[in-house]
């Protein structure tokens, strides 16, 4: 999840990558109690649990981040290319993974598992995300506290796709303006304070609730206020009006709005600290043990219910895969990347 910086001297300059780091950590400790069938503990002040609160994290980067790499680029075209390069390659290694392990622990012969349309329907949906998502197979894990729950996290996935094509779209017929994201991010300021929306149980496209989709959103664009502040010079004005903002929605008993932005501001203050190199995290692990946690904590759930060694097991298969990952697909993809825009300036 989330946007990277564009490169190695650019990382160390903030602690966006720790940031991520923490709450890809936050989201493997939240599901492990879950799935062990404990409890998820809340964070304190948001309403949420330890899974939430990491996920509110990368939503807040990744409109900061994204808004962002896209003012300055001001070319929806190449920005969405390269969030698909960012995004799908890695996703879709780990959506074979879980085809892999699926056959490898299903209770149903392998022909049968394989030719089982939930299988194709699996792959289809998680490899392009449009769809919404589907995060079980048949037969597997199924004494399991979330039974046939191959992966529990992708769900999350859908929400950012749709906000970086909201964000290119609204972009490029406002002509890269900021005031375009000071619009949207007032609407949904206003839809957020006035409405309930956590219960909102619509969908409004496929694999995509109303009230998560405004939750994110919120989050989203206000860490891209916050770059379009920056984009204009005055980044300080960015995390002041979050705050304004969320001080009025606290007065109008809308505390949702008001931990939401106050959560934002403080996420990009925090990411924005520079952070000395010992501190600084060589690699971004984080999508990684993002996507690939849920399925190794359900093969360890089947093992022990130990808590600590449930967890300190899950954490180190884990950041093995994602330290594969990132080595082997990720890397890769980012390189394809600076290629395509090297390629794309000489052409120029």
């Amino acid at each position: 999840m989330g946007s990277l910086p564009e490169g190695r001297s650019d990382r160390a300059r903030n602690s966006f990558d720790l940031l991520r780091l923490i709450a890809a950590g936050a989201v493997l400790w939240s599901h492990q109690h879950a799935l062990l069938k404990l409890p998820e503990p809340l964070f304190p002040g948001l309403a949420a649990t330890f899974g939430g609160f990491g996920v509110y994290i990368f939503f807040a980067i990744s409109g900061y981040l994204n808004a962002g790499s896209l003012l300055r680029g001001q070319s929806s075209p190449r920005f969405l290319l390269n969030r698909v390069l960012r995004i799908y390659p890695a996703l879709a290694a780990c959506v074979v993974f879980m085809v892999c392990l699926g056959a490898a622990t299903t209770s149903l012969a392998m022909l049968d598992f394989l030719l089982d349309g939930s299988v194709s329907a699996f792959v289809l949906r998680n490899m392009t995300l449009l769809f919404g998502i589907s995060p079980t197979l048949p037969g597997v894990f199924e004494a399991s506290a979330f039974p046939r729950a191959m992966n529990g996290s992708l769900w999350t996935l859908p929400y950012e796709v749709d906000l970086y094509i909201l964000l290119a779209v609204v972009l490029a017929v406002c002509r890269f303006r900021t005031y375009a994201i000071y619009v949207l991010f007032a609407v949904a300021a206003i839809y957020v304070a006035f409405f309930a929306v956590e219960a909102d149980p619509r969908r409004v496209l496929p694999g995509v609730l109303v009230g998560h989709l405004t939750l994110f959103a919120m989050l989203f664009l206000a860490g891209a206020l916050m770059a379009a502040c920056e984009r204009d010079r005055f980044f300080e004005l960015g995390p002041v009006l979050c705050i304004a903002v969320a001080g009025m929605a606290l007065i109008l008993q809308s505390s949702t709005l008001g931990r939401l932005l106050a959560f934002a501001a403080i996420v990009i203050l925090l990411g924005r600290l520079t952070l000395p190199s010992w501190l600084t995290p060589k690699i971004d692990l984080s999508y990684g043990i993002y996507l690939y946690a849920f399925p190794v904590q359900q093969i360890v759930a089947t093992v022990t219910t130990d808590f600590w060694t449930a967890l300190a097991a899950s954490a180190a298969v884990t950041v093995g895969l994602a330290y594969i990952s990132n080595k082997l697909i990720e890397a890769p993809a980012l390189q394809l990347k600076a290629s395509l825009r090297k390629a794309e300036y000489a052409r120029a």
